[in-house]
């Protein structure tokens, strides 16, 4: 084999070889890279360099390496790019730590294909580097993609629930919105003072949050509603669409002292998933009750993963005076009619 990869003219041949049985020969060719011969060693990177896009393998990518802190390592034209790429599909952290090294020494091409590989990694021990990125004066250009991977590498929940919270307040006025929308229409020359802004617009959806951070700022929320009423209001409803058990517990809890209004009602049917995940037995001891309280639990109980429809029964309600349930809300509940 060794004889086949120090004839460069068969490079192509066994480009397809390798790719046609990935399996049998990436372990194989993988030692070759260490050859000394160095035409041995380039037909193997080229073998191996195939693996970066859609069909990325961890085992192709892992004895390249070297290739990130030596850019001699491999002559092959923009392979150490094609590398990097690679690092942002396939798991491996052992390229963590060069990753790290020499983000603030690459050209900006580079830069980007460098971060993008940390986000998908989400390692912590990047969060340094990153900061000090986005300290730089030429950050302007990948600010947003730099914090898009700070966020992926983690921040501790002071930093997320501030961050959280400007959000909230920047889209709580028509004025923020209309600045927020001009913000992300600039995209990365958005200025540093909204970058707080942009990491809670990361975080807005919840996926990355803990039950600690829902109750952090279900707490600011609390705190702000006498001065902050419509910063106080957005937040709770960016709670409301976290899949946490703290969102299902207050949740349930409005329900059943009737202080829900139309939005949450609403809102809680679209994510009655992840309600009754956290809170089953409150729901189902809600549901015995009747009336409106028991007949949206039982709606929220539904197993259906369509999200449209309710099974066996379906919510359908018309609120007046001040949107309170209590106040004018009328439930009737009707067969589901979806299609079978």
């Amino acid at each position: 084999m060794v004889g086949l990869f120090s004839d460069a003219s068969l490079s192509l041949p066994l480009i397809r070889s390798v790719a046609a049985y990935p399996d049998r020969f990436v372990p194989l060719v993988a030692d070759l890279t260490g050859s000394r011969n160095r035409i041995v060693h380039e037909n193997a990177v080229a073998c191996l360099l195939q693996f970066h896009n859609a069909n990325a393998r961890a085992d192709a990518l892992r004895p390249l390496l070297p290739w990130l802190e030596d850019s001699d390592w491999s002559a092959m034209p923009q392979g150490r790019r094609r590398l990097l790429a690679g690092l942002s599909r396939v798991h491996l952290p052992e390229s963590v730590e060069s990753l790290v090294r020499i983000l603030p020494h690459v050209q900006i091409a580079e830069q980007r294909a460098v971060v993008r590989a940390l986000e998908f990694h989400g390692d912590p021990r990047a969060v340094p580097a990153l900061r000090a990125a986005l300290e730089e004066k030429n950050a302007e250009p990948q600010r947003l993609l730099l914090l898009a991977a700070l966020v992926a590498c983690g921040l501790n929940v002071d930093k997320e629930a501030t961050a959280i919270e400007a959000y909230a307040r920047q889209i709580s006025s028509d004025t923020g919105r209309r600045e927020w929308r001009e913000a992300k229409d600039s995209y990365d020359r958005s200025p540093r003072n909204r970058q707080g802004v942009h990491v809670g617009a990361l975080l807005r959806d919840g996926k990355r949050a803990d039950d600690a951070l829902t109750q952090r700022l279900y707490a600011r929320a609390d705190a702000l509603e006498a001065e902050e009423p419509a910063t106080s209001q957005t937040l709770r409803r960016l709670l409301a669409k976290w899949p946490r058990a703290p969102v299902a517990a207050r949740i349930v809890d409005a329900i059943r002292t009737r202080t829900a209004d139309l939005e949450t009602v609403t809102t809680a049917l679209e994510q009655r998933h992840a309600i009754a995940k956290h809170a089953h037995a409150a729901l189902h001891e809600l549901a015995t009750t009747g009336g409106l309280q028991g007949g949206i639990a039982s709606s929220l109980c539904s197993s259906s993963t369509d999200g449209a429809y309710c099974p066996g029964r379906q919510v359908l309600f018309t609120v007046g005076l001040g949107s309170r349930l209590p106040i004018s809300a009328r439930a009737s509940f009707v067969p589901s009619r979806r299609s079978s």
